[in-house]
């Protein structure tokens, strides 16, 4: 499943969405943490600005994190490429098996 979290409003994600062309619409649900709770559970909180900072986890069915970037800035995020291809690897974080032989 692939889910994405917003520090907006619920209302506020839903309008958003809403307003988006179909082509440009999220294929996933997009969840609402206008409190933060979620950034701060997952240790992407930035408190002194009061934001939450743009990261994506990959995250197993046991709940384990495989894999995760946290930006510094709101353009600061993977390539879709990029997630695609931890979600496609059995292992995701560990490195190519050709780089273990280094």
């Amino acid at each position: 499943m692939v889910a994405a979290i917003s520090a907006d409003a619920r209302e506020e994600t839903a309008a958003w969405q809403a307003d988006e062309d179909p082509e440009d619409q999220l294929g996933f649900p997009l969840l609402s943490d206008p409190d933060s709770a979620v950034a701060k559970a997952y240790g992407v909180y930035d408190a002194p600005h009061g934001i939450a900072l743009p990261a994506v986890f990959v995250i197993d069915r046991e709940g384990a994190i495989r894999w995760r970037q946290v930006g510094e800035s709101i353009a600061d995020r993977p390539t879709a490429e990029a997630v695609l291809e931890q979600l496609a690897d059995p292992e995701p974080g560990a490195p190519p098996e050709d780089a273990a032989d280094d």
